[in-house]
């Protein structure tokens, strides 16, 4: 018996006994009836009592043994302690997707549909459901689904069996997608959920299928505790103790304040003198105690995002494994962690073990030249740039983490616009369309559509470009990498592009073969391209820019081509592109469907579009695959897809 039990009982026994001593019998039966109500309803605010006492006791039980245990040492005191004395700041911050990054699974966090729902694919059917402000998911057993297999409803809780049953515990991500973490086989090991939640589609998805990965590679499910802790939370440490145990902490979940500005204990501390604080804010000198990045130079302030914004590992893995990061803003980062730089034999030689055992690694994020072809690795970039490597310009000369228009990419006011680059490059604010040889207010004169084109992959789209460079054929032809003028002409060759960008900039042409010159280059990588090119050929024909600088309904044929590939992230920026063209917005079609299905939809949408007055361009040509009579070149096209490149792509963002 617990001691709040054995007071309870002494407590009851001696209301119950208060009668005995009352002498008049009138008042006795009165505190005869008061007793006994008092013992009923301790009696039962006891229970009720240890049932909240044990179930609290529980939860905690449950969080310390699955989820990651506060951080006590390091310096690092929370973001709670920041907000006292920086209101505004914190609220940004707290407004921010670095906040959610990574949460516990609450009510207030979770955005995913848990209402009864069946999820199926060849990871296995999984049932959703919630348990007052928990989420589970239940594998189906297929022993006991036999209303699956003779039809006769639809599955339930009932088909799984008790132990399938897993609790979801905690979230990644709160914008494009949402993963989810379940309980490993050891006490905080957290395993990633096979299924994630679709935001923008409110659908849920096979995790390997909201990424251009393999697509009949097998779902290996990884630990957050080793994968994800370094960037989705602050402080972190994954204090692997033995083969059957995790001591994983972190000091907070998600991207915090300290992540950015170091661990702040000593700044709370001396800044409890009420003196100090505002003689700081009165004046415009630095506190040594604490990291403003807008203090640091241009590379300083720029590693403070790229602990995470870049391809980067620990130079000490056993000591990262058992304490967590060494870098703290402000310090060297290329003292803590080797940098995956294709183009510095350095950098790659501190990181040759690791090519050892991952020797697709540079493929999977590098184009061929070393110009990083996935996002979030932007800090990769950037580095690489003249504006870097001769200038000053640092991720605070576009970004704001505190004063941004919007927190999807946090852009800092005004730079959306030209703003950004003449900040700097002062001297083509005046003759724009004299340097771009495009009207002031197009598409084409937007320094960053030229010199930042979308040519990175990731979240189910295009990402800009933060290696900051002129647009060349050359590059396309060596890498495959698509340039700014064909990713927004999409009805242009790269003959074209070749002509003007030697006529107005003296670009070196290259050597180019008939087709080349003859054929969309959008449409050579949309259909003969491999599964990263598709998908960025038909993000450009999604993208307004290109949109506007060609007639909508030419392409239907072709990103109805892609409603059927091997890759259902493809498939899915395919649906995405053909909803945004005038008379395809309502199309019904699931890029998860089985393949018979997809290929139907294909079929009918082809025949649609031939039955539509937009069928035909207003000016046929050979370039974008139409002959002089306004029909398909069908050989053509039925070629290019025979030739296309199905090598595997991993691309690792």
């Amino acid at each position: 018996m617990s001691l709040e039990e054995s007071l309870l009982v002494v407590l009851t026994i001696g209301v119950c006994a208060v009668p005995f001593f009352v002498r008049r019998r009138l008042l006795r039966g009165w505190v005869w009836g008061i007793g006994l109500f008092s013992a009923i309803f301790l009696v039962a605010g006891g229970i009720v009592w240890n049932k909240v006492i044990s179930g609290n006791i529980a939860k905690e039980q449950f969080r310390h043994e699955i989820l990651p245990r506060p951080r006590t040492e390091g310096g690092y005191v929370a973001s709670d302690k920041c907000q006292s004395c920086h209101p505004s700041q914190y609220a940004s911050w707290h407004h921010s997707y670095h906040r959610t990054m990574t949460q516990v699974a609450t009510p207030q966090s979770v955005v995913g549909d848990f209402e009864g729902i069946t999820l199926r694919s060849k990871l296995g059917d999984y049932f959703l459901e919630t348990r007052g402000d928990e989420y589970w998911a239940g594998k189906i057993d297929p022993r006991r689904a036999t209303k699956l297999q003779n039809g006769d409803g639809s599955p339930h809780a009932g088909l799984v069996a008790p132990e399938d049953w897993k609790q979801l515990v905690m979230t990644t991500g709160s914008h494009q997608n949402q993963a989810y973490w379940v309980r490993g086989q050891q006490p905080n090991d957290l395993r990633l959920f096979p299924f994630a939640y679709l935001i923008q589609k409110g659908k849920w998805a096979p995790f390997n299928s909201i990424f251009i990965s393999d697509p009949e590679r097998t779902f290996q499910p990884p630990a957050w505790n080793f994968g994800c802790i370094d960037c989705h939370s602050t402080g972190g440490q994954p204090r692997p103790r033995n083969a059957s145990h995790m001591d994983t902490r972190v000091r907070e979940l998600g991207i915090a304040c300290e992540a950015c500005h170091g661990p702040a204990e000593e700044h709370v501390r001396v800044n409890r003198n009420p003196l100090r604080r505002y003689t700081f804010h009165s004046t415009s000198r630095s506190d040594s105690t604490i990291v403003d990045p807008r203090d640091e130079t241009h590379r300083s302030s720029s590693q403070i995002c790229g602990q995470c914004h870049s391809v980067n590992f620990p130079a000490d893995p056993q000591k990262y494994l058992n304490h967590g990061s060494d870098y703290r803003p402000g310090g060297d980062l290329a003292r803590t962690h080797g940098l995956m730089r294709p183009t510095n034999a350095r950098d790659m030689h501190r990181i040759a073990k690791f090519l050892e055992q991952h020797p697709n690694a540079i493929r999977n994020r590098f184009w061929s030249d070393g110009m990083v072809r996935v996002s979030g690795r932007e800090y990769n970039g950037m580095i690489e740039s003249p504006c870097y490597q001769r200038g000053t310009m640092s991720c605070l000369s576009c970004h704001s983490m505190h004063h941004y228009q919007d927190r999807a990419d946090q852009l800092a006011l005004e730079m959306d616009s030209d703003k950004a680059c003449v900040q700097c490059h002062a001297s083509y604010g005046d003759r724009i369309q004299e340097h771009t040889h495009h009207a002031p207010d197009s598409a084409g004169s937007r320094c960053y559509n030229c010199h930042m084109p979308h040519t990175a992959y990731g979240l189910q789209k295009a990402i800009r470009s933060h290696h900051i460079d002129s647009p060349t054929v050359k590059s396309s032809i060596e890498t495959g990498r698509p340039n700014a003028c064909n990713l927004c002409h999409v009805d242009k060759s790269l003959g074209w592009a070749q002509e003007h960008l030697e006529q107005w900039y003296e670009t070196p042409p290259v050597q180019l073969t008939k087709e080349q010159t003859g054929t969309s280059a959008i449409l050579l990588w949309l259909l003969r391209g491999d599964a990263g090119q598709r998908a960025l050929a038909a993000e450009a024909i999604r993208h307004s820019t290109a949109r506007q600088s060609s007639e909508e309904a030419w392409v239907v044929p072709f990103l109805a081509q892609l409603l059927n590939d091997p890759y259902p992230v493809v498939r899915l920026i395919s649906e995405q592109a053909l909803k945004q063209i005038a008379g395809f917005e309502t199309i019904v079609y699931d890029f998860l469907a089985p393949e018979e299905e997809r290929i139907r939809c294909r079929d009918e949408i082809i025949e649609t579009w031939k039955h539509t007055s937009a069928s035909r361009p207003k000016r046929t040509s050979a370039v974008i695959l139409f002959r002089p009579d306004g029909t398909l070149d069908q050989e053509v096209i039925q070629r290019l897809l025979s030739e296309r490149d199905d090598r595997k792509v991993d691309l690792e963002e």
